[in-house]
C-alpha cells in the first residue's frame, strides 16, 4: 500500500482539484433524482430517507465546492461508479455523518458554525472577515434556489466531518514497523540464482490431434469469439509541454481551466451526442477520429492515453459520450461505430486452439518436471550442497540475476524480478521457489542473500516522508471506518457501491 502512496503523493492534490471542479457541474444536475420526492430510497439506522431529502443534501455539494471543502468532497464522494453514483454517495455519506455526529454528541453549536464561517478563506480580505464576500456567495446561492441557511448546514457538515475524521485519524497512526517493512521492500537488494526450464525444450514432444481440436472447440465454442472493435472520436483539453513542467499549484490551476473547458464542451451534448462535430466546430476545437481498434490493441492516436482506451470500452450506443480525466488533462470521447464480436468457425479458430492446447500441455510438462527437480535440489541442499551444485547435478545451467529490490524500480528485463513480482512470491534466504512462469519458460529461483539497508538513509527517508505517509494512511483508515459505519447503518442504496 505504501508503494501506492509514494506513486500518488505528488498527484493527490491534482486528483482532489479535478474532483471538486467537476463536482460543481454534476452535483447540480436536477434530472438524476430517482422516483417521486417522497419515495423512500433507503434507510439509515432504521430511519427512512426520501428522494427529496437525499436530493437536498446532494445539491449542497455546490456550496462545499464554493467554500473549498475539497477534503470533504474527496473523502465522502468516493472514487467508484458513475458521476451520478458518486453524487448520491456524497449525499448519503453526509446523512450518515450527521447521524454519527449526533450519536457521538459532536454536533457543532451555532457559535461554532458562525466562527467557522467567519474564518473561511473564501470570506477573507487581508486576513479579516469580509461581509461583502459572504453576501456574494449568498446571492449566488439564491440564484440556484438555496439560502444562507443551506450554507450554514454545509459548514456544520464540514465541522462534523472534521471532528469525526480527527477522532478516527488520531487513533490510526501508521505503524513504524509497516513503514520500515515497506522501505526495506523498496530498497533492500536481493541476490538470486535461478535455473530456466525452456518451453522450447518441451514443445518438440507435444502433439495436437484433430480430435483434440474438435473436442476443444465443442467445449469452448462460446468463448471463441472475434474481438469486439470500436471506433471513437475525441477532443482533447491537455496541458502544454511547458505546463507539464510547472509546480503543483500552477499545474492545478491549469488543470482547473482545462476541466472547465471540457465541461463547457460536454454540457450542450448531454442529450445530443450526435452533434459532437458541430459543437466542436463552433468552439474551434480539433476532432480526432480513430480507426477500428480492440481493447488490447489501441489505435495509434490513443496508444499513449491508457485512460481513454480503458474508458472507450464502456461506451455503448445508448451511452456514447463520456469525459475522461487523463494524466495530462481531460478528453471528451464519443463512440462512432461498434463492431460486436461474433463466434469463430472451427476453421477460423483452429490455429488459436492448437496454440492454446500446446501452451497448456507445455506448461503442464514444465510444472511436472520443475516440481521433480525442485525436490531433488532441496534434498541436495539439506545434505550440504549449494544451490548451484545441486542444480548442475540435475543437469541444469545456473544463472545469476542482477540484484534488485522487490518493490523498487521495475526492471522488466530481469526475468527473476518479473517472475517474483508477477507471482507475488516472497522468498527467504536459502529458499527455493516453486515453478514460476516468465513468458513461456519456467523458473526455479533461489534467494542467495538479502543486503541490509543503510540505516542512515532509512532515518533520513523517514524524517522526510513519514508525516505524509501517515496522513494518507489515516485517510485510508477513515474510509474504512466509513465503510463499516455504512454497513452498520444499513448499507448504501447506490447500486454496486461500497465505501472505499
Amino acid at each position: 500500500m505504501l508503494e501506492t502512496i509514494r506513486k500518488r503523493q505528488r498527484s493527490l492534490l491534482i486528483v482532489i482539484t479535478a474532483l471538486t471542479i467537476i463536482s460543481f457541474v454534476w452535483f447540480m444536475n436536477p434530472t438524476r433524482t430517482r422516483g417521486t420526492p417522497q419515495a423512500v430510497i433507503g434507510k439509515i439506522n432504521g430511519r427512512s430517507i426520501t428522494v427529496e431529502e437525499l436530493t437536498k443534501v446532494d445539491r449542497s455539494a455546490q456550496i462545499a465546492y464554493l467554500l473549498q471543502f475539497s477534503e470533504l468532497l474527496q473523502q465522502l464522494a468516493g472514487s467508484q461508479g458513475s458521476r451520478e453514483q458518486q453524487s448520491e454517495i456524497f449525499a448519503w455519506n453526509i446523512l450518515l455523518i450527521r447521524d454519527e455526529s449526533k450519536h457521538l454528541q459532536l454536533d457543532p453549536s451555532a457559535e461554532e458554525i458562525r466562527n467557522a464561517e467567519r474564518s473561511l478563506a473564501t470570506f477573507q480580505t487581508d486576513n479579516q472577515f469580509d461581509a461583502s464576500k459572504y453576501q456574494q456567495i449568498v446571492d449566488l446561492l439564491k440564484k440556484n434556489g438555496m439560502t444562507a441557511a443551506d450554507l450554514d448546514d454545509v459548514v456544520a457538515d464540514n465541522l462534523r466531518f472534521q471532528k469525526i475524521s480527527a477522532i478516527v485519524r488520531g487513533s490510526s497512526p501508521l505503524p513504524e514497523a509497516l513503514y520500515r517493512q515497506t522501505y526495506e521492500q523498496q530498497n533492500q537488494l536481493l541476490r538470486c540464482s535461478f535455473v530456466r526450464l525452456s518451453s522450447a525444450d518441451f514443445q518438440k514432444d507435444i502433439t495436437v490431434s484433430d480430435q483434440d481440436v474438435q473436442s476443444y472447440y465443442k467445449e469452448h465454442a462460446a468463448q471463441l469469439q472475434t474481438p469486439e472493435k470500436r471506433k471513437i472520436e475525441f477532443v482533447g483539453f491537455a496541458l502544454t509541454d511547458e505546463q507539464t513542467k510547472l509546480g503543483d499549484q500552477q499545474k492545478q490551476a491549469a488543470l482547473k481551466t482545462l476541466a472547465e473547458q471540457a465541461e463547457a464542451f460536454v454540457q450542450p451534448l448531454g442529450d445530443h451526442p450526435d452533434q459532437f462535430d458541430q459543437v466542436a466546430q463552433e468552439k474551434g476545437l480539433k476532432v480526432q477520429q480513430t480507426g477500428f481498434f480492440e481493447a488490447n490493441k489501441p489505435d495509434p492516436l490513443i496508444m499513449t492515453l491508457p485512460d481513454v482506451v480503458r474508458q472507450a470500452q464502456s461506451l455503448t450506443k445508448d451511452q456514447a459520450l463520456d469525459e475522461v480525466q487523463a494524466k495530462d488533462g481531460f478528453y471528451v470521447i464519443r463512440l462512432v461505430e461498434l463492431q460486436p464480436s461474433r463466434p469463430l468457425t472451427l476453421e477460423e479458430a483452429k490455429d488459436q486452439i492448437v496454440t492454446g492446447i500446446k501452451k497448456g500441455k507445455v506448461q503442464e510438462a514444465i510444472l511436472t518436471k520443475g516440481q521433480q527437480i525442485r525436490g531433488q535440489i532441496e534434498e541436495a541442499i539439506k545434505d550440504g550442497a549449494t544451490f548451484a551444485d545441486a542444480a548442475q547435478k540435475a543437469g541444469l545451467k545456473v544463472e545469476t540475476a542482477e540484484p534488485f529490490a522487490m518493490m523498487g524500480k521495475p526492471d522488466m528485463k530481469n526475468p527473476v524480478f518479473v517472475a517474483l513480482r508477477m507471482n507475488q512470491v516472497e522468498l527467504q534466504p536459502g529458499q527455493v521457489s516453486g515453478v514460476l512462469f516468465e513468458n513461456e519458460d519456467g523458473l526455479l529461483v533461489h534467494l542467495d542473500s538479502k543486503e541490509p539497508i543503510d540505516e542512515n538513509k532509512y532515518q533520513a527517508d523517514k524524517k522526510e516522508q513519514y508525516a505524509a505517509f501517515n496522513d494518507y494512511f489515516a485517510g485510508q483508515m477513515f474510509r474504512e471506518w466509513l465503510r463499516v459505519a455504512t454497513q452498520k447503518a444499513g448499507g448504501s442504496p447506490v447500486t454496486g457501491f461500497q465505501n472505499s
